[in-house]
């Protein structure tokens, strides 16, 4: 889950369920890299599951933050695929409660 300070909280679930309609796009690996946070959990990183598509925040084209699925994309860039299906969403797209989340 996310939270902020005043406890506003938004879950993986709730994230999968306001994306779950979204179309999954192509994405250059490249734009993702400056975006991952780094994980030393290998075995993570080793059993990620590519079939599913990380969900990216977007604004004005510009990836802005790996929501969910950074493992598979530190999977997918070791395994060099030089890009990935994904879902890119904008905070336009969710619920006004991701902009308190994400903002």
């Amino acid at each position: 889950f996310w939270s902020v300070e005043d406890g506003t909280t938004v879950t993986l679930e709730q994230l999968l369920a306001d994306t779950r309609l979204m179309p999954v796009k192509k994405i250059s690996t490249e734009r993702l890299k400056e975006r991952l946070i780094n994980s030393y959990d290998q075995q993570r990183i080793k059993e990620a599951d590519l079939t599913y598509p990380p969900i990216v925040l977007v604004s004005n084209s510009k990836v802005n933050k790996i929501i969910d699925g950074n493992h598979r994309v530190q999977k997918a860039i070791r395994l060099g695929y030089k890009e990935i299906d994904a879902k890119l969403v904008t905070l336009e797209q969710l619920p006004s409660v991701y902009k308190k989340i994400f903002n």
